[in-house]
């Protein structure tokens, strides 16, 4: 990938991400733990990066479900039916009575 290539998508991720702060920060953290001197093995790393990325799955699913309750989307959803009826004229199963 040419530099060039690699700034366009930096900048582009870069003003997608003004308008999520929260997604923004957890970036920020996944790059700090990432390259931070104070995880010595590779195993504490990745410990450290999966935990950062199931945090981040969670606060995207949040995210995404939230907007999906905010949206106008159900509006186009057919009416809920209004109560059930049943005839009336049909006979009722009645339990046998011992005597």
């Amino acid at each position: 990938m040419s530099i060039a290539e690699t700034k366009r998508r930096a900048q582009e991720l870069a003003r997608r991400l003004e308008h999520d702060p929260k997604l923004l920060e957890r970036f920020e953290s996944i790059l700090d733990r990432s390259q931070s001197d104070e995880l010595k093995t590779l195993d504490a790393i990745e410990e450290v990066l999966v935990e950062e990325v199931r945090k981040l799955g969670g606060e995207t699913l949040g995210s995404c479900s939230s907007k999906a309750m905010t949206s106008k989307s159900y509006e186009n959803l057919p009416p809920r039916p209004k109560r059930l009826t049943y005839p009336t004229n049909e006979p009722r199963c009645e339990w046998p009575t011992v005597n």
